[in-house]
Formats: C-alpha cells, sequence, structure tokens
C-alpha cells in the first residue's frame, strides 16, 4: 500500500481538506506506542486528488489505482459532501477494492442521520451496508470525528487511532503531555525575550501613529498578492480595509483597489440572497432572471437593470434547482424536501405542488412550450408533470444507472441523459421509450449535449475525449481528442459546425465538429475548466472554472475579451439569448449579471491597411485616426460615427496633435511633412519640411507654437498661424522620434534613436536635464500635466518616469520584454498607458511603477495609443487595422467613486467582512483587523456614482 488513506470530498469542502492533509501528514504519533517504531513516527502519506493529480491524464484511472493502494479512506462530511456524485463513487470504489479497509468519517458541517436532506451530512453510501448483495447485512453507522467539536489535535488522534488499530486514550494522554512539556519550554524562551519585547513595545508606542500608518500601508501590498492570486474579492477587502486604517494612504489604496475593480470585469449590482445560491437562468428574450438558494426562496430579476421583481417564497427548505419559462411568465422551483412547485411570477404565488419522489430533484425545467415541467431526481429517474392535467404525465426509471447530466432538446421532442453506465440515451420526451443508445467509452459519460437541429449529439465520458454522433444515424462522426485531462464538458454551436469542449487540464478547446479538428485553444484559466457554451452567433465562447471566474473568448482567434470575477469557487455561467448579457453564479450568496462587451471594436479589420495613430480632441468630442494610406479619419468619440474621411496625399500618416481648442490638427507624415489641418473646413491649412523629414510634431499649450525634431536630428519652434521658424536646435546625434511641450509651454522634451532623451528651455533651446538610461532607441517622450514628470520609452524594452527638474529616474516600467513603441499619461498624471510590438497595452500607475492592467488588443503590434481626457476610455489601433476602445474608469477614479461602486456592484453582502480562516491565516489582519463581524463597507455609500462604465 502507498498511501496511508485517501482523502474524499467535495471540491466545496478543499479548503478544509487541505488542511487536514497537511496536518495529518505532520502529525507524530508519540514515543513509546510501539507501533513504527521512534524513529518513523509519521503516519505516512495521504492521497488528495487536488495535489496528487497535477499531471495526470486520466483522472478515473488515476483515482481508481489511489483508491486501490490506499489502507483506509477518510470522508469529509458535510451536506456538500453527502449530494457529491463523485464522493459517493470514491466510497463505493474503496469498498470494493479494499474490502478490508476502514473508512473513517470527519464532520465539518451538518448533522449525521438526519431526516433533513439539507444538512445530512453522511454520503449515502456511508449508510448502507458494504455488502449490499445480501439482504440481511445491516447498515453501516461510521464513527464520525467532529472537527467542529474535536479540534484539531483531538480529531488527528482519533484519525490516527483508528488507522493504526490503536486505544485512542493512551494515545490521546501521551499526546497531551508531549504537548504540556514542549509548552514548559516555550514559556521558558518567551520569559527570556520578554525584557527584549518590552524595549521594542516601548518604541512602538513612541512612534505608534507612524508604524500604524506604516503597517496599514501593508495592507495595500496584500491586496497587490491577493489580485495576482486571482483573489479579486479578498484583494478588494484588503484595499477597502486599509483604507479605514490608513486614510493618509489613499493612493495605494485607490490604485490597488481600482486595479482589482478593472480586474474584476464590470456587473451590475449583485442579486443577492442569505445563503448560496443553488441555481440561475435566463428567460427567452433575456429579459428576466430567476435565482434560487438555499435560503428557500427564489427571486426573479431584470436583466438590464438588476432590480428586484418578485420574490416566491419557498418556505424553509432549501430550492436545490429553479428554472424560467421561455415566456418569463412561470418559474418551477425544486425543493430539497423532494416538492416542486410552479409560480406565477407576476402575482408570486404557486400555481401547482408536487411531490417529485426520489428525495429531491437536482435538475429542473420547462418544456419550449411552457405547458409542463420536468425534473432528473436524485433517484436518477426523470419525471414529468402537466400543471394543466393536475399530475404526474411521466417517469423514465433510472435502470440502476446515475444519470450525470440531461437535456431536452429545443422542441421538446427528446430528452436526452449522460448516463454512469457509459451510455448516452435518447428518450422519446412524450412516451418515455428508449430511441437511440450511444456508446463510446467504458466509464462514465458526464455530458451530452444535442446540436439546435437535432441532428447531432456530442458527449463526453470518463477519459480525454468526446464524440460527435448523427442522431439518426447512430454513427459516429468524429472524435474530438486533444486534452490532456478528463473532459467535463461539451456544447455545439446553433450552426452545429463547431464543437468547443472542457477539461481538467484548465482550458477549452474549439473544434471542428465534421472532422474533429482542434480549431483553437482557449488558454488562461489557473484551474480545471468545468463548462464551455457559444453564444447564440457563435461568435463567443464563454468558459467557467474552478478559479472564481468565468471568461470570454473570440471563438475564432482565440483572442481572449474577458475576465469576470466576483465569486469563490466553481462558477456557473449562461449567456442571454441574444447574448448581450451573461449570468454567473457560485458557491457564494449572489448572482451577477455582466456587459458581454467589455470592449468595443469601432473599425473593424482593414485588411492589409494599418492603422498608425490615434488622438482625442482636448474636450473628447472627437476621435482621430490614421492610416498607412494617407487616410486621416475624424469619429465622433461619443457615437463612434465618422465625420470626415481626409485624403492626405502624404503617404502614411505617422504622429497627430491637436490644437487646444480642437480646431486643428499637425500630422507627420511618410513624405517627411507636417501638416496643419483646419478641422472646420476638413481640408489642409499649411504645410513644412526640413532636411531629411520631419518625424514628430506638436502644438503648445496655448496653440500659438508647433514643435518639430527632425532626421537630422533637429528641434525646431514654429509659428502655428503660417510655419515661420521661431528657434531651432540641434541637441542629438540621430534623428528625433518625439517632441512635446511641457504643460506651461516653457519646456520640451524630446526622444532620438540616438538612445537618449532630453529636457530643454523652449525659449533659448538650453539643455536643461540630459535623460541618459536607455540602450536603445527613445520612441516616445512626453510630460505629465503637472509639468513634474517625464515618461519616455524605448526599444530596449522598459519605460522610465523621470523627474522633469533633475533628470532623476523615478521609476522603471518593465514592460514584459517587447519593443515599447509609444507612452501617454492620462489627463491627471496618475496613470500611464504603454504600447508594444505584442498586441498588448499596459497600464500603470505613474508613482511606483506597478502595473495596474494588461489589455490584450491583438496579436499583432499596436501603432498607437491615447487616453480620453476624462480618463474613462482608452483607444488603441495597430497593425491589425482595427479601432479599439476600452473602459479604464476604474483606473482613474477618484476613492470616492470607486469604494462607492465597487461596494456597490463588486463586493455583495456577504463578500464584505474577512472570515475567520483569511484573518486567521494572515497576521496583519489579527493584528490589525481581527473582528470577522466588521464591514470593510461601513461608512461607504451603497449607490454607484458617476462612472459609466458599463
Amino acid at each position: 500500500m502507498r498511501y496511508r488513506a485517501f482523502i474524499s470530498y467535495s471540491w466545496q469542502d478543499k479548503v478544509l481538506a487541505r488542511r487536514l492533509h497537511r496536518w495529518l501528514e505532520n502529525y507524530r504519533i508519540p514515543k513509546g506506542m510501539g507501533v513504527l517504531g521512534d524513529d518513523a513516527r509519521r503516519l505516512g502519506k495521504f492521497f488528495r486528488d487536488d495535489d496528487d493529480m497535477p499531471a495526470a491524464t486520466d483522472i478515473g484511472a488515476v483515482v481508481r489505482q489511489a483508491i486501490a493502494a490506499s489502507q483506509h479512506m477518510i470522508v469529509i462530511c458535510s451536506p456538500r459532501s453527502a449530494k457529491s456524485q463523485w464522493v459517493q463513487a470514491e466510497i463505493d470504489q474503496f469498498r470494493r477494492a479494499v474490502p478490508t479497509g476502514q473508512v473513517l468519517a470527519v464532520i465539518i458541517d451538518g448533522a449525521p442521520n438526519s431526516a433533513d436532506p439539507v444538512t445530512e451530512c453522511f454520503p449515502p453510501a456511508l449508510r448502507v451496508s458494504a455488502k449490499s448483495d445480501d439482504p440481511n447485512a445491516m447498515p453501516i453507522e461510521p464513527v464520525g470525528i467532529d472537527l467542529r467539536r474535536d479540534g484539531k489535535d483531538r480529531a488527528c488522534a482519533r484519525l490516527a487511532a483508528g488507522m493504526l488499530g490503536l486505544d485512542f486514550d493512551d494515545l490521546w494522554q501521551r499526546d497531551r503531555r508531549r504537548a504540556e512539556r514542549n509548552q514548559r519550554i516555550r514559556v521558558t524562551t518567551l520569559s527570556v525575550l520578554t525584557v527584549t519585547f518590552a524595549a521594542l513595545l516601548a518604541a512602538a508606542i513612541v512612534n505608534g501613529q507612524r508604524a500604524h500608518a506604516t503597517l496599514s500601508r501593508v495592507f495595500a501590498e496584500r491586496a497587490w498578492q491577493k489580485l495576482h492570486n486571482g483573489e479579486t474579492l479578498l484583494a478588494a477587502r484588503y484595499a477597502l480595509a486599509g483604507m479605514r486604517l490608513a486614510p493618509q494612504n489613499e493612493a495605494d489604496y485607490r490604485a490597488a483597489l481600482g486595479a482589482t475593480f478593472q480586474d474584476a470585469g464590470e456587473s451590475l449590482s449583485p442579486l443577492s440572497h442569505t445563503s448560496k445560491i443553488t441555481g440561475a437562468a435566463f428567460d427567452g428574450a433575456g429579459a428576466l432572471v430567476v435565482t434560487s438558494s438555499d435560503d428557500g426562496a427564489a427571486k426573479v430579476w431584470r436583466a438590464a437593470t438588476g432590480a428586484l421583481v418578485a420574490t416566491l417564497a419557498g418556505g424553509e427548505s432549501a430550492i436545490a434547482a429553479v428554472a424560467i419559462s421561455k415566456d418569463g411568465q412561470s418559474v418551477v422551483t425544486a425543493k430539497a424536501d423532494g416538492i416542486v412547485e410552479v409560480w406565477n411570477v407576476a402575482s408570486g404565488k404557486a400555481t401547482a405542488r408536487y411531490e417529485s419522489g426520489g428525495g429531491g430533484s437536482q435538475v429542473i425545467g420547462f418544456f419550449p412550450d411552457g405547458q409542463k415541467v420536468f425534473a432528473l431526481g436524485l433517484d436518477h429517474a426523470v419525471r414529468v408533470f402537466d400543471p394543466q392535467r393536475g399530475g404526474l404525465a411521466l417517469t423514465i426509471p433510472a435502470d440502476g444507472a446515475m444519470v450525470w447530466s440531461l437535456a431536452l432538446s429545443d422542441t421538446g421532442r427528446w430528452f436526452l441523459a449522460a448516463r454512469a453506465d457509459g451510455a448516452g440515451v435518447l428518450y422519446d420526451a412524450a412516451t418515455g421509450k428508449v430511441v437511440r443508445r450511444f456508446n463510446g467509452f467504458g466509464g462514465p459519460i458526464y455530458q451530452a449535449r444535442l446540436s439546435l437541429d437535432e441532428s447531432r449529439m456530442v458527449m463526453t465520458g470518463g477519459d480525454h475525449r468526446a464524440i460527435v454522433w448523427d442522431i439518426r444515424s447512430g454513427e459516429k462522426i468524429a472524435t474530438l481528442q486533444g486534452h490532456e485531462r478528463e473532459v467535463l464538458s461539451v456544447a455545439i454551436s446553433e450552426d452545429g459546425a463547431r464543437v468547443v469542449t472542457a477539461s481538467v487540464d484548465g482550458q477549452a478547446i474549439v473544434w471542428q465538429a465534421a472532422r474533429g479538428l482542434a480549431l483553437v485553444k482557449l488558454v488562461g484559466h489557473t484551474k480545471f475548466v468545468n463548462d464551455a457554451l457559444f453564444s447564440t452567433d457563435g461568435a463567443r465562447v464563454l468558459t467557467m472554472s474552478e478559479d472564481g471566474s468565468a471568461r470570454l473568448w473570440d471563438s475564432a482567434s482565440g483572442r481572449a475579451l474577458a475576465v469576470l470575477r466576483g465569486h469563490i469557487g466553481v462558477v456557473t455561467a449562461r449567456f442571454s439569448s441574444n447574448g448581450s448579457s451573461i449570468l454567473t453564479w457560485a458557491d457564494d450568496a449572489s448572482a451577477r449579471l455582466w456587459r458581454a462587451a467589455p470592449q468595443r471594436t469601432i473599425i473593424p479589420d482593414q485588411g492589409d491597411n494599418s492603422l498608425f495613430a490615434v488622438e482625442y480632441s482636448p474636450a473628447s468630442a472627437r476621435l482621430a485616426l490614421s492610416d498607412e494610406r494617407g487616410v486621416l479619419h475624424m469619429l465622433d468619440a461619443r457615437t463612434s460615427a465618422e465625420i470626415a474621411a481626409i485624403e492626405t496625399g502624404g503617404g502614411a500618416l505617422y504622429t497627430m496633435s491637436f490644437s487646444p481648442d480642437s480646431a486643428s490638427l499637425v500630422t507627420t507624415s511618410e513624405d517627411g511633412m507636417a501638416r496643419i489641418w483646419d478641422l472646420e473646413r476638413l481640408k489642409e491649412a499649411a504645410q513644412e519640411s526640413r532636411p531629411g523629414g520631419i518625424l514628430s510634431a506638436q502644438f503648445s499649450p496655448d496653440g500659438q507654437a508647433i514643435v518639430t525634431g527632425s532626421e537630422g536630428g533637429e528641434i525646431a519652434i514654429w509659428r502655428a498661424s503660417d510655419w515661420t521658424l521661431q528657434t531651432r536646435w540641434t541637441g542629438h546625434r540621430d534623428g528625433v522620434t518625439s517632441v512635446s511641450f511641457s504643460a506651461n509651454g516653457k519646456q520640451i522634451v524630446s526622444g532620438s534613436f540616438d538612445s537618449t532623451a532630453a529636457v530643454w528651455d523652449s525659449a533659448t533651446g538650453r539643455l536643461q536635464a540630459p535623460l541618459n538610461h536607455h540602450r536603445r532607441s527613445v520612441g516616445g517622450a512626453s510630460f505629465s500635466r503637472d509639468g513634474k514628470s517625464v515618461l519616455t520609452v524605448s526599444d530596449d524594452t522598459t519605460a522610465i518616469v523621470w523627474d522633469a527638474a533633475q533628470g532623476k529616474i523615478r521609476t522603471i516600467l518593465p514592460g514584459d520584454g517587447s519593443i515599447i513603441t509609444m507612452g501617454v499619461f492620462s489627463r491627471d498624471g496618475s496613470r500611464i498607458a504603454t504600447i508594444g510590438d505584442n498586441g498588448a497595452i499596459h497600464i500603470w500607475d505613474a508613482r511606483d511603477g506597478r502595473r495596474m492592467a494588461r489589455l490584450k488588443a491583438s496579436d499583432e503590434a499596436v501603432y498607437g495609443v491615447s487616453i480620453a481626457p476624462d480618463g474613462r476610455t482608452l483607444a488603441a489601433v495597430g497593425e491589425d487595422g482595427e479601432l479599439k476602445q476600452w473602459s479604464i474608469a476604474r483606473l482613474t477614479q477618484g476613492w470616492r467613486e470607486l469604494s462607492r461602486d465597487a461596494c456597490a456592484n463588486l463586493l455583495a453582502p456577504d463578500q464584505r467582512m474577512f472570515t475567520k480562516l483569511e484573518i486567521g491565516a494572515d497576521p496583519l489582519l489579527g493584528a490589525l483587523w481581527n473582528d470577522p463581524h466588521r464591514d470593510v463597507c461601513r461608512g461607504v455609500a451603497a449607490t454607484p456614482v458617476g462612472v459609466s462604465a458599463r
């Protein structure tokens, strides 16, 4: 035997499973027990799938092997594990494979042998005989170790005694004597250190306020750590708590919370219950959403606003599943006690009530016409109820096979069941008769789905394959093989041409259905992907994961469009019928509604026509962009409508700059000319050239002058009205790639091919501050609005923020190893956006150089970027010929708006307190925020203000 015990648990209890695993492998048997010898007193290895299966290609095989290699089994018992089919299957497998092994139950929640299925914590397999074929065999009554009562030390001792066949009392007494001896040693040591600690305490009191502020500032670092670990909600709590403790550090918490909010995505206010969400669904039009909960209520909400429409009180029993009719007029709920009820949304009253039998239902739904409802019971039988006729219309028995998933065809003609006996079974939904049986896996089938036209079926089972079938002929069309781990879910696009699979290997794959060819892999989740769906038009794929997020992808290119965070645990998500909204829920007490288009493509792919520059006008009213064909496009920034397209005649346009009044625009182009454009008359007003050509140009803050940088290394200042040369100087050894005025017009910063940048006096051309650090060409240089900072970007893959007066480096922005082609400050100077040749846009905190967000524009180079003057929107163009916009309001908002929105839209009511587990795991919380009932949003208004990020 390789393992002392196999630990079986529900995924929802993995935190305690991981902790128990660690406790047991670190537990040492007291000396003198005479079991393992004094030199090897550890219990040995324990198998827990989260740690011991990272590289497995066949989960079913690995679990079976691990069970067979285990002496005992430890079952972590809770109402979640009692309902888990995985836990049930693992117990059954252990009893078959290790008939002499002992099953030990560790209770963490609920009640054993309870009459209430909501609180029952023992899985059914723990309460039946191991000899199921012997009618005289007595049910097994497992010895339940209650972790809530026994605590860590006693629970470990009881488990050790059970696995080793020792007397618990003897073991426990020896354990206590060892603990007392260790405690005496610790007390002696602490006494020696008391004087030292007293001195440190005195120093801390003297510097108390400063120490408190410094320690509180660490909350911001914790927020960043949690954000990078994908723990979005925890990161938000740290940022909000830190601000409560040390408001003088607002800039730190503003940056951390803004980055967290941007990373989480934009949702409406959470659709909240008082207990765990158990199900949610859109109606047929996507206008209404229904949610159900362990709190016994179903709620109906408006999808557009998140406003509550109706609460359908279901009594004290938890609701296990819910569905809403296509017309949105009726809701059906399945309670944990086995009651199925149909509700009228308008009146909020139940119109029908049935005893479902079978110990409750795990799937519930309406037929397409809304006249009948169906339920998949915990006994794996399918029942159809007819409210019009008032009773049970049909039962499809389970035939002894566990049903993992059930789908009703879009016409209501067929049921499709994925079963544990390795079959996908198609039933006639009117008669319950088997129409066809599909066998393709040696183990259980986890999911099976039908195409919209009901011509194809796809299913996935216990290995890393999925199979596409022709329903009419029963012939296999294609085998989809390419995942490295078990495939949990599969779906077909509405046109039937593509299939998407989701796997424990952490990725989803889009396939060509007819030939089984992998078209694109969707990689980004940090844990297993439990489900994947196509949007109605097939253009997007929605994936869901145990990492607490759902992700939106372009189904053709595989490009990530959005990450939707805000949950803990395994996420379930659904598209609305028109694809404009996404609904998510998980193991917490709130569902969420998201907008499905977090970025906008204003100008689509232009084929081989790259876009080189983009610029918001000073008042945000217009958006200008240029292309390689020499066309200047003017758009209305609010509506995205094109105002004009001007043929410039100078070849590709490289740079552009608005005058302060937005009436003029200066451009540089491929022919080396700088041109001024009259934007009222939409025509050229003047032009100028220099030897070697002009590479860059910008208006002065008052609009009276223009500065240019040329190929010959010259910097020149011109009168804007007639291109009269006012002054010029040569300050670089090579071409000047970028020039920019300070906000007061008294200084100019330049960047050059010679790897240097410099700050100059604009009146005299005198060098004020050389900026020498880059190792390769400096492609961009600009001032912050207050004139105190300068930003330079370089081909050496870095950007640098400088002190403009002293020419000293304030911070280096490291980029991601690609050439940085351009960088811009936000209007308030607190944020910086940089772009490069790998298609990514990075947004940074200008104070400390921390990266706040990474936006993926394309797989090709980005050439131009601009932040709107109000700081809420970013636009970018590049080699792919597309103009895209993102909302970055969360990154630039002030604290008042940001905290209000975070408490209203990001954190649900049950997510605003640190848990006891979180406090116990972090000494910082233990010292400064040790109350698990303390709300981080206390004092923050709940109503979102200002930002129109959706």
